[in-house]
């Protein structure tokens, strides 16, 4: 039968070279000549029509292979020609690459790692080409330690959107995939048994570039059992972990008893709240030294032995803390990790939940957000008796501000601030000669970023060019306090700078010079002899009512109470539009009987509404002197209005204060409250540094 056989194959073989040497066209399967430009045609069918079906029983079967890499001819060639150190390589990439170009195979399995699809692959002289158009499947690698779930699993109980896998892949090629885990019981032992446990994690999609992703996967279905009783071996089920149906890691599942109930009680009376608490700063849920966490004592009934408890706060400001652990028989404390970065210093005041079927009260627990550190400048006289600048040291409010119990760490901390960094620039009088060393700080170029928070305090003159320093200063965020009075009444005799407060409004409001903007006045006896001017020491005036943080602050509420002015006089300010301040106090003394008539359009303190500049009209706002013990002690009433409580360095109100020269009528004394208004100035601009500051990251 060999014999006939090949003489069968050797007449057909020849009949085909001898149709391909008469037409050099051919038409398998078919007696028809093939369509004019084709070498080569299939078809069954006789006189099909043009463009038509023309085979019915068949088609061709290209040559199977497996690729084995995208840019080699493997596996039509040997291994060792592919290997540049091999003899044979240069006939290999110079030769036979190019040769093959135009080959086509039918490739039987895909290799992603290689970027090789399964099907139809043409060969174009360099490296292999899908046919298909698919974007592939992607590439990526996964870090088992970054795989985590959320929601509690118990079985007989279905999983929801609560329940998912949280994952984060590494992609190095984009292109199609599908991410899936399932579930294996274990046995008493903690091994693998294999039984599918009826649930998983699935999603599917393609990237589209290159990076790292965190991917939130959606569980689905209802486990089965529980897991066995816990030796302290058993963590729960095996999650088989795989990327495009490669399976990459496990990871484990402990899935709760639903016979075992969370009964259970919390302790509100023993929250403590821990860590440091800054803006802009994620937590550290990794760090137990840095950890901020809030701590509490549960209470659990014999019968919850093993159940698990789930205890957690909201969300607020992008941050949470939450808890997870076995419940045990009686009192146990447990420790709230926190999550998340926050983004304002505003208090936070969370409301703590728990799954205990016990027991739906809450309770509540505060996290004040600490300010970053500060750096603060005052400018003017070195006074050290009195104290006219709380930037000089050793002075009263100086020892305020840079008391723990007003701003600092403490628990009992008023202000959480991580610390305010004092300088005073010293100046009496004009502060030309200094201005590039005032500028270097108010600009940031003296090798630190710019001051927070600069004070312009007693005995500084400003001329309009230095003054625009400040307001360009205060239009990049920064926060200008003024306690200063100018230069006197009419600058009599002065060699200063005429002018401070009226050259400052104008610079702040980007007004012309020759303009009425912040005319200036005095808070004045109506009685004065030419030019001379009869200053009225410890003048009364009113705050008003506003609701705001620097008159109903941190520190105290000073709505409807009074500011006592130190030693001389009080600057005023008139023409400044008031849509864009919101106005603490005018010039009307309380001391005055015969009131000047200008005194209730002149405006003594004030904010801006829209930019971080703060002012009141006396260089001598926060006088005050202070003995060896850390207490006020010049109880004066007409000078040293500000006062505090010995030993704590607390703001409180001076008793006591004004001096009354009625026409009529008797002398009064008040309380006044420079030091609390201080203080919420302070807390103030501490905020607003950190929110919406020079400096501020927001």
């Amino acid at each position: 039968m060999k014999p006939l056989l090949h003489r069968k194959f050797l007449c057909i073989l020849s009949a085909l070279l001898l149709s391909f040497n008469l037409y050099a066209q051919v038409t398998i399967g078919s007696g028809e000549p093939p369509v004019e430009h084709a070498i080569l045609q299939i078809k069954d069918i006789d006189n099909a029509p043009i463009g038509d079906v023309n085979v019915k029983h068949g088609g061709l079967i290209l040559p199977r292979v497996q690729l084995l890499k995208k840019h080699h001819l493997l596996p039509f060639v040997n291994i060792s020609d592919t290997l540049t150190s091999s003899p044979e390589y240069p006939e290999y990439q110079n030769t036979k690459k190019p040769a093959h170009r135009g080959m086509i195979v039918y490739n039987m399995q895909k290799v992603d790692d290689e970027d090789l699809c399964q099907g139809l692959n043409q060969w174009d002289g360099e490296k292999w080409i899908c046919f298909q158009q698919q974007i592939g499947s992607a590439v990526a690698t996964i870090n088992c330690n970054d795989i985590s779930f959320t929601g509690q699993y118990i079985d007989k109980k279905s999983l929801d959107g609560g329940h998912t896998m949280q994952i984060k892949v590494t992609v190095t090629k984009i292109g199609a995939y599908t991410i899936s885990a399932t579930a294996t019981q274990s046995d008493t032992s903690g091994n693998n048994t294999g039984i599918d446990n009826g649930y998983f994690f699935t999603i599917s999609g393609i990237f589209l570039s290159k990076g790292e992703y965190i991917l939130t996967v959606p569980g689905a279905g209802t486990p089965i059992k529980p897991t066995l009783p816990d030796n302290g071996s058993n963590a729960g089920d095996y999650i088989s972990v795989k990327f495009n149906d490669k399976e990459l890691c496990q990871q484990r599942l402990f899935i709760e008893n639903s016979s075992v109930k969370p009964l259970y009680t919390m302790d509100c009376r023993t929250i403590k709240v821990f860590g440091t608490y800054i803006i802009n700063q994620s937590l550290n849920p990794s760090l137990p030294t840095l950890q901020q966490y809030i701590t509490m004592n549960i209470v659990a009934d014999a019968a919850a032995e093993g159940a698990s408890y789930i205890i957690k706060t909201n969300t607020i400001d992008g941050i949470y803390f939450e808890a997870k652990g076995k419940l045990v028989p009686g009192t146990q404390t447990i420790t709230l990790i926190g999550y998340g970065t926050p983004t304002n210093t505003n208090d936070k005041y969370f409301t703590i939940t728990s799954n205990s079927i016990k027991s739906v009260a809450t309770c509540n627990a505060k996290i004040t957000v600490l300010i970053s550190k500060k750096r603060v400048i005052g400018i003017g006289t070195n006074e050290t008796t009195f104290g006219w600048s709380p930037t000089i040291p050793g002075t009263g409010s100086y020892k305020v501000t840079k008391s723990p119990n007003n701003f600092g760490l403490l628990e009992n901390s008023i202000v959480k601030v991580e610390e305010i960094d004092l300088t005073h620039l010293s100046f009496t009088g004009d502060i030309a000669g200094g201005i590039n060393t005032i500028r270097g700080y108010l600009e940031g170029t003296n090798g630190q970023p710019p001051v927070d928070i600069c004070i312009i305090a007693q005995d500084a003159y400003l001329r309009a060019s230095e003054a625009d320093y400040f307001a360009n200063y205060v239009n990049k965020g920064g926060i200008l306090i003024v306690f200063n009075e100018g230069n006197g009444y009419l600058d009599a005799g002065l060699t200063y700078p005429r002018g401070t407060i009226t050259n400052l409004m104008k610079a702040i409001w980007g007004a012309p010079a020759n303009t009425s903007i912040a005319d200036f006045g005095f808070s004045r006896r109506v009685n004065y002899d030419g030019d001379s001017y009869q200053g009225y020491p410890g003048a009364i005036y009113p705050l008003t009512s506003v609701d705001d943080e620097i008159l109903n602050g941190p520190f105290g509420d000073v709505r409807g109470k009074q500011w006592g002015e130190d030693a001389s006089w009080a600057r005023g300010v008139k023409n400044i539009p008031t849509e864009d301040i919101i106005i603490y106090s005018y010039a009307t003394n309380l001391m005055v009987d015969n009131q000047d008539p200008e005194a209730s359009s002149l405006i003594t303190g004030f904010r801006h509404r829209y930019k971080n500049f703060v002012y009141f009209g006396d260089g001598g706002f926060v006088s005050s002197t202070i003995n060896a013990t850390n207490s006020p002690t010049n109880k004066s009433i007409t000078i040293c209005p500000f006062w505090w409580q010995a030993g704590t360095f607390t703001p409180a109100p001076k008793p006591n204060y004004g001096e009354a020269r009625p026409i009529g009528g008797v002398r009064q004394h008040y309380y006044v409250y420079n030091s609390i208004i201080y203080c919420n100035i302070m807390a103030w601009a501490l905020k607003q540094a950190e929110e919406n500051g020079i400096n501020s990251v927001l």
